[in-house]
């Protein structure tokens, strides 16, 4: 059952989601928690004590060995999400690569998948998938811009203000794509998709009209 309450969100996943330098990240988790107002993520500072002990000197063949394991585990990562897109469930590949650690999972299901596969119609994705997928990937405007802004747009036209959840979240969420959007075409104005980010930075304003 999907419960929301004040500043919380209750979504399905089978961990929460973290990546340094997203702001406020919608975690993907089972249970009800705070959307966080700062880059400063509490899973962060759980990765900072999982992995301080590599930093000791003493503990060379211990760093080695987990160094040696990340690349297999992201090997793993991306086997299961191309098995799950293949199979059809393509909420489900969406929702693990937004509950990993790694905006690139992100991205590389993006690419596994046509965004006619994942919109439809019908659109394939829930909407706290759809929320969380808009606030990973406005994260990083520069880079995989083609693709951030194909999804990006499916993405906002797929919003559901009718949806509780999506009511609740979408202003920050929109708030931060819109803030990336300026940003992005501040620094680039000339960038050959300029005009069709000005026209998302527009349904964006549209979209938060319609919520309030």
């Amino acid at each position: 059952m999907v419960r929301t309450g004040k500043g919380a969100m209750l979504v399905e996943g089978t961990g929460p989601w973290r990546s340094p330098g997203l702001k406020g990240a919608l975690p993907i988790n089972t249970t009800f928690t705070p959307c966080p107002r700062s880059p400063g993520l509490a899973l962060n500072k759980i990765k900072t004590v999982s992995y301080s002990f590599l930093q000791r000197p003493h503990r060379n063949v211990t760093r080695n060995c987990v160094q040696e394991s990340l690349p297999f585990l992201l090997q793993m990562q991306v086997a299961q999400i191309q098995s799950l897109i293949a199979s059809g469930d393509v909420n489900g590949a969406f929702q693990q690569a937004l509950s990993a650690s790694d905006l690139a999972l992100v991205v590389m299901a993006c690419r596994a998948a046509e965004p006619a596969q994942v919109f439809g119609p019908p659109c394939k994705l829930k909407q706290h998938v759809l929320l969380s997928l808009v606030q990973q990937l406005a994260a990083d405007m520069a880079r995989d811009t083609p693709l951030k802004h194909r999804y990006l747009e499916e993405a906002v036209m797929n919003l559901d203000t009718s949806n509780p959840v999506t009511r609740e979240h979408l202003p920050a969420v929109v708030r931060e794509l819109q803030k990336q959007l300026v940003s992005f075409l501040a620094a680039a104005p000339h960038h050959a998709l300029a005009r069709q980010l000005r026209m998302l930075l527009m349904a964006t304003e549209a979209l938060v009209k319609v919520a309030a």
